[in-house]
């Protein structure tokens, strides 16, 4: 297993030849609320498909939906010609808005699939650390210049947007302006 945890998902467990044949294997997560445009996903992907009559030749895709389901959206797909057919495990960690057809939701899923195709090859797969959470810099959403600290370079950030201004990172409160409550509310997380 990738994370040490002593289990991962994986696409048989037995001496031998134990592969995908003639067909394919999916694995779904449940589905997840709250995904938005601060959610991460992470997940480690073992693949192996360079045994076999036909090595090389087949596919490991993992696809995400932001509708339960109902449609699909690749996030990577491990095949013919790419370095990582040839097992080990590979750590993968995109943002969710990152992802093609996102939009905020609460019914997101992934899905993993292995596939043999014709002729046939060892197809052997295993995901494991499946990690979907939220990245935010709550407290710090005035650091404007993204240093860590709430500073000098965010005040210079706040005045040269001062006034009407919609959707400015510096419009913490929203309203459509940076406006002096914008200014105190950056002023009040100053950094020592």
């Amino acid at each position: 297993d990738a994370d040490g945890s002593g289990s991962c998902w994986l696409t048989d467990n037995v001496a031998g030849n134990s592969d995908v044949d003639g067909g394919s294997t999916t694995l779904r997560t449940p589905i997840v609320a709250g995904v938005d445009e601060n959610t991460r996903v992470s997940y480690s992907r073992w693949f192996h498909t360079v045994a076999g009559g036909n090595p090389g030749q087949d596919y490991f895709v993992v696809e995400a939906s932001f509708d339960g389901g109902q449609t699909w959206q690749q996030v990577e797909e491990v095949g013919p010609g790419n370095a990582d057919c040839g097992g080990g495990w590979h750590q993968v960690t995109v943002q969710a808005s990152d992802l093609d057809g996102f939009v905020p939701t609460d019914v997101f899923q992934l899905q993993f699939t292995a596939r043999d195709d014709d002729p046939g090859s060892e197809v052997e797969a295993a995901v494991d650390a499946i990690v979907i959470d939220r990245v935010s810099c709550s407290g710090l959403i005035e650091d404007l210049d993204g240093d860590g600290t709430v500073g000098f370079g965010d005040l210079v950030l706040l005045l040269s947007s001062f006034g009407p201004c919609d959707s400015c990172p510096a419009d913490f409160n929203g309203n459509g302006a940076v406006d002096f409550e914008d200014l105190v509310r950056l002023l009040s997380a100053w950094s020592a």
